[in-house]
C-alpha cells in the first residue's frame, strides 16, 4: 500500500474538485474539512490541474484522520 498523505486545500469546493480528480483516475481518497487525504500518485498533468488549489501538502495524518482512511478502505 502507498503512503497516505493530505492535500490541504483553500476551501471545501476545492477539497471536492481534487476528490472527482482522484476518483475520476480510479484512485480513493476521503474528503476532511478543507482537506483531502489520498495515496493517489498524480502525473504531472493531474498535478497542474489542481496545483492552485493546493494550500500545502502533509503526511502528518492524525489517528482521527487514518480512522476515516480505513472506513473508506473497508467500503471498497
Amino acid at each position: 500500500m502507498s503512503d497516505i498523505y493530505k492535500i490541504e486545500t483553500y476551501s471545501e469546493t476545492c477539497a471536492q474538485i481534487i476528490l472527482e480528480s482522484v476518483e475520476r483516475s480510479g484512485g480513493r481518497a476521503v474528503i476532511r474539512g478543507w482537506a483531502v487525504l489520498t495515496n493517489h500518485e498524480f502525473t504531472a498533468s493531474q498535478a497542474q490541474h489542481i496545483l492552485s488549489l493546493v494550500s500545502r501538502t502533509s503526511d502528518d495524518i492524525s489517528a482521527d484522520d487514518f480512522a476515516a482512511w480505513i472506513q473508506i478502505k473497508l467500503a471498497a
